[in-house]
């Protein structure tokens, strides 16, 4: 029996495009921005925020970002790091303005993730997701 063949997308697929992004970097900064483009596009969120712990103090620094930051991003991201596992946002209050497109808002779905390696948790990626938003099929 012969192995059969699995063509890649035209495009080459959303590992593709990130993995041609991260060959194009220079710098640690270049690796932390074209993940946090690649994810949020890839996604579908509207904010993306990569978080990576400082190996001194273990505080989180902001390396990138894809849009503005997120209320509570921080908290978030500090509460997935500590527990090792995803961190949710508290549903946004109702202000009467619909701002779901930076990060609040009417259903928007706040959540940070560990970053884990070689089982030790060195950051926490945030996101944030618009109302409807599939991701959990991407």
């Amino acid at each position: 029996m012969g192995a059969s063949v699995i063509e890649p997308p035209a495009d080459g697929g959303p590992l593709y495009q990130l993995a041609r992004a991260l060959a194009a970097t220079l710098t640690p900064d270049d690796v932390a921005a074209a993940v946090a483009e690649h994810a949020g596009r890839h996604i579908g969120a509207t904010q993306v925020v990569l978080w990576l712990c400082e190996q001194i103090d273990g505080q989180l620094a902001l390396v990138g970002q894809r849009g503005p930051l997120p209320p509570q991003a921080r908290k978030l991201a500090m509460a997935a790091v500590r527990r090792g596992h995803r961190s949710l946002g508290p549903p946004p209050k109702s202000s009467g303005a619909d701002r779901r497109g930076e990060g609040h808002g009417p259903g928007v779905v706040q959540v940070a993730v560990p970053l884990i390696s070689r089982g030790l948790t060195v950051g926490a990626l945030g996101l944030a997701l618009e109302p409807g938003n599939d991701w959990g099929e991407r």
